[in-house]
């Protein structure tokens, strides 16, 4: 394909302005850019530019123009004078061809082969029409004035111009003016500039390159043999931001000169470059800048957590960049980003950011937590210390490096089971928090600081210890070690007490006993007390018989024997009786006889009894008054009998009982009506029977006096036998007044049966209690012994009640009140209705026989979230009770906020009762808020009930539980 020939160069050019090929493409023309035949050059407003051509002429192309530029004005094509010179034809020839009309082929010879199409040699044998030009304002071609042959004939066929003349042809001989081109390219940063120069007809150029700096350089030009020209710009150098021109003068021999231009400049951009390294844990960053090209760098450190800082960043001799990082800080979790703007002179700016972080792996400082003896530690999470500021807890945990020595970790598995933890067990946090993880003594072992030492092991100052690590999931961090005291707690010693049969003996053997009672030794008398019943007159108005007491009695002691009677005159007492008065009466008002009773200490086998003013007449009606007398032996009936008035009154009345056994007791009464008369007389007569006892006189016999001997055996030991428990003296309580304790070397006789006589040096092996002398009531002895750790002084108590029986036995056992320490007490009860506090700390309670009451106060309990836990192992539903009405603070059972103090349920055959003392659980059962907690082994209270309000409501209504 033929390359595009050059047209013309151009020399100027104001604005913008293009030159577009046959495809279309756009360049944009600069000063000695040269036009290639078949470009149009186009013009943009305020454009102008002006193309040379190699004539010399000058072409101006306005603003807003296209020009194509044809084949037609190149100047391999333009026509020359001497090419239109006829050929060896004359001209005669040709003209006498053309008058002729005849062929001008025939006048012609035929051309020769080639491009030129003439005869032989390449020439012309005939006229060639060079070129039709037509003008076109403003693309008229103004050749040079010069005068070569012309043909001025119009041939036939020829062109013609617009207003239909023949078109004009020119020839021009060609020019020899010097012609030059300058072209500077410097690049993108002026290292490698491309400067060349192409000339014609020049037999020398010069080339200058000028600064906008005010800088000047000249360049070696020379011709090459083969006419070319070639520029040394090994000693130019070129700086950014200065508008360089070249320029280029060529001459030739005649010193006509051609000169042409070329400028270029380059703008190094500035560039920046950032590196941000925070390391392991950002206390030692790395941060550096590589700029160029720049005058100036500022970088900003902004972090994802709003932080910003700033960071000096300097240019050292040596062109490279330093960045102070002693005012920086990092955080963990955080994404920091580094910002570098670095700015030329110009304002120029280039920009480059790097971004990191780093996360550390947990850290834990350990840990120490304190339990207690023979109780599982259960772990909380902040109990490690772990720490991680990029991990949210949840997604924590620990890693078990080593294993405790003393007691075992556990863990509980899904099932429900508490396994133990193995080496290297990963646990999470939230198995933690759900306290799915402990620790757990080996029985009866401790270990702490009221140890002293710095040992770990039983009895040491620590009790155990093991290493973890923390970890996120990813990491583990650096091992710690947990301390685990355990607290020494006294155990409560076993104790045992057992009563020996009883042995009889006979203090003071049977005897008899005889007397007689009057007005003046009635009150003075031993072995006998005698009271009376006599009438009360009620508020309302009524009467009622009072009950039997000494004050009841009347005594008189003027006549000579004198007179025992009831004191007061019974209601409806007749005049006469009114003015002798205080006899035993008989009252029609409330159909009652007044009492006097005589009480005896032994069995009376005989007794007589003298009577007075009993009349066989009496208010002047003719009958006989009549008295009643009961024998009584322990309460029961054994004779009576009824004796009549005589006509002075006084007779005596002899009494034994119907079995001959004796009586104790006798009672002295009136009859409602009189002998030989009806009630209804003898109500006519207006009054019952009345009279006066003057003497009892009795005989009878006294029953040996006897006391009872019963061997106690005590038997006591620690539980905890590993020596750091001591175990206390027994001491006992609940001894009779009047009895003894001995065990053959000490001997204690009771003043005070609530008095508790410590037995330290006592042969616990052999005592031996007596009962007082004659003493038949049973009694209840109580018996405790106490352990006490060394370490901490916590002692514990257990306390076991036995009923001793004397003679047959009671229909109600005597009762107790059994009070436990400070400690872990177990406390057993007797065979009475026994009251049973276990006090503070986590007791073992047992009532054993009877109707039992387990009482529980204020200050019983433990701390909410750790409460003490008290066992009763034999609660009996038919009789015993829980009485909490001092230890619940403000509850109602009535009000109906029970719910809010206790929570019960039924846990395997146990029933668990939960208690919050100060109403924790207003929104259901908190474990948080629990302060105490009893267990009622082998009973169920729940009973199939749904509801807490049910269940609580029947303990209530049913008598088990007493709050209010």
């Amino acid at each position: 394909m033929a390359t595009a020939q050059p047209v013309a160069t151009v020399v100027a050019v104001t604005g913008t302005a293009y030159a577009r090929d046959a495809e279309g493409r756009m360049r944009l023309l600069r000063a000695g850019d040269a036009i290639n035949e078949g470009e149009t050059v186009v013009t943009s407003s305020g454009g102008r530019v002006e193309l040379a051509f190699e004539d010399g002429s000058v072409l101006p192309v306005e603003q807003n123009q296209s020009i194509a530029v044809t084949a037609e004005l190149s100047e391999t094509s333009r026509p020359q004078a001497l090419d239109a010179q006829l050929g060896d034809a004359s001209i005669a020839q040709v003209i006498q061809a053309l008058n002729d009309g005849g062929n001008l082929d025939d006048a012609l010879e035929a051309p020769a082969a080639g491009l030129a199409g003439g005869g032989g040699g390449e020439g012309n044998n005939f006229v060639r029409l060079l070129r039709i030009t037509e003008g076109v304002d403003p693309l008229a071609f103004d050749f040079a004035p010069t005068e070569p042959d012309r043909i001025d004939e119009r041939l036939p066929g020829a062109p013609e111009a617009d207003d239909g003349t023949p078109a004009t042809t020119t020839t021009t001989p060609p020019s020899t003016v010097p012609a030059v081109t300058v072209d500077l390219e410097l690049g993108v940063d002026g290292s490698s500039p491309t400067l060349t120069v192409d000339a014609k007809n020049a037999t020398s150029v010069t080339l200058t390159i000028t600064g906008s700096d005010g800088s000047e350089q000249t360049a070696p030009v020379t011709q090459k043999a083969d006419g070319t020209w070639t520029v040394d710009t090994s000693g130019l150098t070129f700086n950014e931001e200065v508008s360089y021109t070249a320029t280029a003068i060529a001459k030739d021999n005649a010193n006509n000169t051609a000169t042409d231009t070329d400028t270029d400049s380059f703008d190094l951009k500035p560039e920046v470059e950032v590196d941000l390294e925070l390391g392991v844990d950002g206390s030692s960053p790395t941060l550096t800048v590589d700029a160029k090209n720049a005058t100036s760098v500022t970088l900003t450190i902004t972090g994802s957590d709003g932080s910003e800082q700033t960071a000096p960043v300097t240019q050292k001799a040596d062109g490279t960049w330093t960045v102070d990082t002693s005012g920086l800080t990092f955080n963990e979790a955080v994404t920091y980003t580094a910002t570098a703007i670095a700015k030329d002179n110009v304002n120029n700016t280039a920009t480059a950011v790097d971004s990191d972080s780093f996360d550390l792996p947990p850290a834990a400082d350990g840990g120490a937590v304190a339990g207690v003896e023979d109780s599982s530690y259960v772990f909380q999470w902040s109990d490690f210390k772990v720490s991680d500021g990029a991990t949210p807890a949840s997604s924590l945990g620990i890693v078990i490096n080593t294993l405790p020595v003393n007691g075992k970790l556990e863990y509980l598995n899904a099932a429900g089971d508490w396994v133990a933890v193995s080496q290297g067990q990963e646990v999470s946090q939230a198995d933690i928090a759900a306290g799915h993880l402990r620790f757990t003594p080996a029985a009866n072992e401790s270990g702490s600081d009221a140890y002293g030492g710095t040992g770990v092991g039983d009895q040491q100052g620590d009790y155990a210890r093991f290493e973890y690590s923390p970890t996120d999931g990813t990491q583990v961090g650096d091992s710690a070690t947990m301390v685990v005291d355990i607290a020494p707690v006294a155990d409560a010693p076993t104790l045992s007490v057992t009563v020996g049969a009883a042995h009889e003996v006979t203090v003071t053997p049977a005897g008899t006993f005889s007397g007689t009672l009057n007005a003046s030794n009635l009150l003075t008398t031993s072995g006998v007390s005698v009271s009376a019943k006599n009438f009360v007159h009620n508020p309302d108005g009524t009467y009622s018989l009072s009950s039997a007491s000494s004050g009841n009695i009347y005594l008189e002691n003027t006549s000579t024997t004198g007179r025992i009677g009831v004191a007061g005159n019974h209601p409806g007492a007749s005049s006469q009786e009114v003015a002798t008065g205080n006899q035993i009466g008989y009252s029609y008002t409330t159909h009652e006889s007044e009492e006097l009773i005589f009480t005896f200490q032994s069995t009376v086998t005989t007794a007589s009894a003298t009577i007075s003013n009993l009349w066989i007449k009496d208010n002047g009606k003719n009958a006989t008054e009549v008295g009643i007398y009961e024998l009584y032996r322990d309460g029961v009936l054994v004779g009576t009998g009824t004796f009549n008035g005589t006509s002075s009154g006084n007779l005596t009345v002899s009494m034994t009982a119907n079995d001959g056994l004796g009586f104790d007791t006798v009672v002295f009464k009136a009859a409602s009506s009189y002998l030989n008369m009806t009630t209804a007389q003898s109500v006519a007569t207006g009054d019952g029977s009345d009279y006066y006892i003057t003497s009892l006189t009795y005989q009878g016999t006294t029953a040996p006096v006897k006391a009872y001997t019963y061997a106690l055996d005590i038997d006591a030991a620690l539980v905890d036998a590993d020596g750091s428990e001591s175990l206390s003296g027994v001491s006992i309580s609940g001894i009779p007044s009047g009895a003894t304790l001995t065990d053959g070397t000490h001997t204690y006789t009771s003043t005070d049966s609530s008095h508790s006589l410590l037995l330290d040096g006592w042969n616990l092996d052999s005592l031996v209690i007596t009962t007082s002398a004659g003493s038949t009531t049973d009694f209840t002895l109580q018996v405790s012994v106490s352990s006490s750790e060394h370490a901490n002084g916590d002692t514990a108590t257990t306390t076991t009640a036995v009923t001793v029986v004397v003679g047959a036995a009671d229909a109600v056992a005597p009762a107790v009140h059994l009070t436990g320490g400070a400690g872990d007490d177990h406390i057993t009860g007797g065979i009475g209705d026994d009251v049973i506090a276990g006090g503070a700390g986590s007791d073992i309670l047992a009532g054993g026989l009877g109707a039992d009451t387990f009482i529980w106060s204020f200050g019983d309990q433990g701390a909410e979230g750790k409460p003490e836990v008290d066992r009763v192992l034999d609660f009996d539903t038919s009789s015993d009770k829980l009485d909490l009405h001092d230890l619940l603070q403000g509850e109602s059972a009535s009000g109906g906020n029970l719910g809010s103090f206790l929570f019960v349920e039924h846990q395997g055959a146990d029933t668990v009762i939960h208690v919050s003392t100060q109403g924790g659980f207003t929104s259901g059962y908190d474990a948080g808020k629990e302060d105490q907690t009893i267990v009622l082994q082998g009973v169920d209270l729940v009973g199939g009930l749904s509801s807490q309000a049910q269940i609580l409501q029947n303990l209530v209504d049913h008598g088990k539980l007493i709050t209010d």
